[in-house]
């Protein structure tokens, strides 16, 4: 069987999408997921869409009576190109935080992660796809430094 620690017993989530106009998109969303728990994760996003850009904002809060909200933002730059406008180069920035009770509720910590990402996704051609991605964040961690870690992946995908 799986292990429930690590994977939720199910999963619910949707999304709702609105054209604001001018090249806005507006988005909300809702996750449910079910550990021994239920956790629920709200989500909010705003996409501007301008010639071969996309700029997109995306904020997730998960609500926590014990200890307090966390929450974290995300933004995302992307450059499209191609003969299919499917290929793209891209930045990223994320900042979050969570709380932990490191001794009771009454004393709480707050924990702040940032990181910084890029990635490029190139189609070859109808069928392959290319892609590679770069990240690097610190995380804040109770009574101890803070952690730094920097991924590095790639891939090659082929459309049936």
């Amino acid at each position: 069987g799986l292990d429930r620690t690590l994977y939720p017993k199910s999963r619910v989530s949707f999304d709702i999408y609105q054209s604001l106009g001018h090249g806005y998109e507006l988005s909300g969303g809702y996750r449910a997921l079910q550990f021994t728990e239920t956790t629920h994760i709200y989500l909010g996003t705003l996409t501007k869409y301008t010639g071969d850009w996309m700029i997109t904002g995306k904020v997730y809060r998960v609500p926590d009576e014990r200890v307090g909200a966390s929450w974290s933002a995300h933004g995302v730059l992307r450059r499209y190109f191609g003969s299919q406008g499917t290929s793209f180069v891209g930045a990223g920035y994320s900042y979050g935080f969570s709380r932990e009770e490191p001794r009771g509720a009454g004393d709480l910590q707050r924990l702040d992660a940032n990181t910084v990402r890029a990635q490029v996704q190139i189609d070859l051609n109808e069928w392959a796809q290319v892609s590679g991605s770069a990240s690097s964040g610190r995380q804040t961690r109770l009574s101890r430094d803070p952690q730094w870690q920097t991924t590095f992946g790639t891939g090659l995908s082929f459309r049936f």
